[in-house]
């Protein structure tokens, strides 16, 4: 019964973060569109057109080049950073 709640909770948390994550790459993306770096309409997705659209940002403001939203990228659009998925962080059976 212990593993079911775990293995539960743990898919619950895996769908939030997606969730979490899926709004701040959108928020991203329709910044880095109203600043000239994304050419597509926002979708939520991480794609391979909005990592390029991230490294050009973090080229022209110094930040490290990551082709990620990680904090520091984050902080400078103004949006929140993309959550760790469950996924990678839930423990091992």
């Amino acid at each position: 019964m212990k593993a079911f709640l775990l293995v539960l909770i743990v898919a619950t948390l895996g769908s939030v973060a997606t969730v979490s994550a899926d709004e701040s790459v959108r928020a991203a993306q329709a910044r880095l569109k109203s600043e000239g770096f994304y050419f597509n309409e926002p979708t939520g997705s991480l794609d391979a057109d909005t990592s390029a659209a991230i490294s050009r940002y973090q080229i022209r403001n110094g930040l490290q080049i990551t082709g990620q939203l990680d904090a520091a990228t984050a902080r400078a659009l103004g949006v929140s950073a993309v959550a760790a998925s469950a996924s990678q962080t839930a423990p091992e059976s």
